[in-house]
């Protein structure tokens, strides 16, 4: 089925931005593990995301072998009426804006802490009553410094659709390696429209 007109629960677990993620992994055919490894999550998360999929209607199996199950999506576009539309525009938005909000909290947290822990502020061998504050701190010398670039540029659907896929296939390489060091969190956010850089102080 390619098309499907949703009823009220399946429009409501559509609304989830985490739930809606998960079912486009299913467009295949594939298994909750195969699903949990490609986005590195544990087993158990993205198995709880599949039974409430599946629960509403939005998955079924597409074969099985033992214990072993392979979902897929019953459908790759979603029919809605105007006014669900308005409540899923609605819902949505919500679930993205939390979403964001968390970014924006652990992205100032690991700023914070990167500042508050950085020894870059030196007492003055000289004079113990003051401190040295040098350009170049330590977490810069580690090359872990917090960063944060916004661009706004005017581009073709084109250029902005190559571009975003650039960023999404770098992500994906940064996913699939493992190597010693900390854990550090990338994001990539771009939509059409101005941000918050024009008319900013």
């Amino acid at each position: 089925m390619e098309r499907l007109t949703l009823n009220q629960n399946q429009l409501e677990q559509l609304t989830n931005l985490t739930s809606f993620v998960f079912l486009s992994h299913f467009r295949q055919a594939q298994t909750a593990s195969e699903v949990a490894k490609a986005l590195r999550l544990p087993a158990n998360t993205v198995h709880y995301h599949v039974n409430r999929l599946a629960e509403v209607g939005l998955l079924e199996v597409a074969s099985e072998q033992g214990r072993s199950k392979t979902y897929q999506a019953v459908a790759t576009q979603f029919r809605m009426t105007k006014e669900q539309q308005a409540s899923y525009c609605h819902q949505m938005s919500q679930s993205i804006s939390t979403q964001l909000r968390k970014l924006e909290r652990r992205f100032a947290e690991a700023a914070e802490t990167s500042y508050l822990n950085d020894s870059s502020c030196r007492e003055d061998p000289e004079d113990s009553n003051y401190v040295l504050l040098t350009l170049e701190s330590s977490f810069q010398a580690q090359k872990y410094e917090p960063v944060l670039n916004l661009l706004e540029v005017t581009m073709s659907q084109e250029r902005y659709l190559t571009f975003t896929q650039k960023f999404a296939d770098l992500m994906n390489e940064l996913k699939d390696r493992v190597e010693p060091g900390e854990t550090c969190t990338f994001a990539l956010i771009a939509f059409p429209g101005r941000g918050m850089m024009n008319g900013s102080s």
